[in-house]
């Protein structure tokens, strides 16, 4: 899940949850499906968190698209106001 949604200050939580650990890619994507923002992250443990600071993108819907090698993704939906 991503939290605050709608984003406060440029910033947001991801919360991994059950995912298992390892290596995944989270991208930022705009509703043209264009990357915005591309970290890499190690999840270590059930429950993990990561805060994403954002760039400065105008109000509008973006997806966080998270993905692993084992072709494990998720999609988030995320509003910026």
């Amino acid at each position: 899940s991503v939290y605050p949604n709608p984003v406060v200050n440029n910033s947001v939580r991801l919360l991994f949850g059950d995912k298992p650990e390892g290596k995944y890619i989270v991208q930022l994507l705009d509703h043209q499906g264009q990357i915005i923002l591309e970290q890499n992250v190690t999840v270590s443990g059930k429950s993990f968190v990561k805060q994403m600071d954002l760039p400065n993108i105008p109000a509008g819907h973006y997806q966080f698209y998270i993905s692993n090698k084992v072709k494990i993704k998720t999609i988030l939906p995320v509003i910026k106001q």
